[in-house]
């Protein structure tokens, strides 16, 4: 009688419909299902050459006269999947010996084949409780676009690996500081989202969102706009060195005074004074950019309450940490709850931003409806000075 490569008699292995043959592949991922082995069995570690190299095993023998063989039962089980154990060759040499099989019973062999296949589903059933739709944006930012790689995208949400997306690519549309039309783009954008969230949720496809920007400031504010009340459950930062997606490991300690967030409000705020917000994380925004726009267009007769947030050491590089990230939302509502209690009349909020992409974002879904109409403002990539790019009401 001919043998595979590990010593299945080929008869045996006929006798086993392959639906059979998957689904025990299948329940044991693969594995030997011998406890504290789990050798993967498509695969030869030493080569890495990929075949067969399982064995499937009776637990009650295929011949009355086999190891826990039976007169009717062993007929009566020969094809049964309940019946049958994926195993490596040497556990299933080990178990079938003569001078071992004593020591495994029918019932110690259904406990393992129950303990590893629970074990299997556990994982499995886990992954997809962590499903997640990925959200991603794409912009051109100082005159060019940046795609963003789905093998790294898939790779910063694993284990939440069991995906859909929805993609939205503005790499051919608004140079980087070119202000003209952007609000239109602005209301494409926040209509996209609002779209793909309905379409996935219809589907019952709608799982809690890993976002992904690589876009302008104003739009990733007018994507996390549209994405107030949905169900997010990360935001995601482009790290350069290295060039990963996926979020450092929390230092284990507070973070420094170079790696924090500090919220600085205006001493005295006049009774028409309008308020202003500026946003230090990625670089510095200086104070006379920031006037020479605000002179250029709030009404004379108005003043600025400028309030700041300024990272400990403003850079490109900053955002590294969750921990970072969290802190910015936790002054971002302290200022919002500062400026909503100055007066009921204030109409409109500019804000200058230098931030990563999930700042922005985080922005964006902190807006409420009742807030003030925010004026983003954008450093134009062509002259030396900010315009008002988008508005959010």
């Amino acid at each position: 009688m001919s043998q595979n490569r590990r010593g299945e008699s080929s008869a045996e292995r006929d006798k086993i419909p392959l639906t059979t043959q998957r689904n025990l592949w299948i329940a044991a991922a693969g594995r030997c299902e011998f406890p504290g082995c789990s050798e993967i069995l498509w695969r030869d570690e030493v080569t890495l050459s990929e075949a067969n190299y399982a064995n499937i095993a009776h637990i009650v023998a295929a011949s009355p006269d086999g190891p826990r063989g039976d007169p009717a039962r062993s007929k009566e089980l020969i094809r049964s999947s309940e019946n049958l154990m994926l195993l490596c060759p040497e556990h299933h040499k080990l178990i079938d010996s003569p001078e071992h099989s004593s020591e495994y019973s029918e019932e110690t062999l259904r406990g393992y084949k129950e303990e590893t296949e629970q074990a299997v589903r556990t994982v499995f059933d886990g992954l997809c409780l962590r499903r997640t739709t990925l959200v991603t944006l794409v912009s051109k930012i100082g005159g060019s676009a940046t795609p963003i790689s789905k093998s790294s995208v898939v790779t910063a949400v694993f284990p939440d690996a069991l995906y859909n997306s929805i993609e939205i690519d503005y790499s051919s549309l608004a140079n980087d500081g070119d202000t003209a039309g952007l609000g239109g783009v602005r209301d494409d954008l926040m209509e996209r989202v609002r779209t793909g969230l309905l379409e996935k949720q219809h589907q019952g496809k709608l799982y809690p969102l890993s976002v992904f920007a690589m876009a302008r400031i104003p739009l990733d504010i007018a994507l996390g706009r549209a994405l107030c009340g949905a169900d997010v459950h990360s935001l995601y930062q482009h790290h350069r060195d290295p060039d990963d997606w996926r979020w450092l490991a929390e230092p284990g300690r507070d973070l420094t005074s170079e790696e924090g967030i500090e919220l600085t409000t205006p001493t005295q705020i006049g009774p028409n004074a309008i308020p202003v917000v500026v946003v230090s994380i990625s670089g510095n925004i200086p104070e006379d950019a920031v006037a020479d726009a605000i002179h250029r267009d709030i009404p004379i007769h108005r003043d600025a309450a400028v309030f700041k947030i300024t990272a400990g050491k403003p850079e490109p590089h900053f955002l590294k940490y969750r921990t970072q990230l969290n802190r910015f939302g936790e002054v971002w509502g302290e200022l919002l709850t500062a400026i909503r209690s100055m007066s009921p009349s204030v109409e409109y909020l500019p804000i200058f931003a230098a931030v990563p992409c999930p700042v922005a974002i985080r922005m964006g879904m902190l807006h409420l409806q009742a807030d003030p109409c925010w004026w983003i403002y954008e450093l134009r990539a062509t002259r030396d000075g900010w315009d008002k790019a988008i508005e959010l009401r």
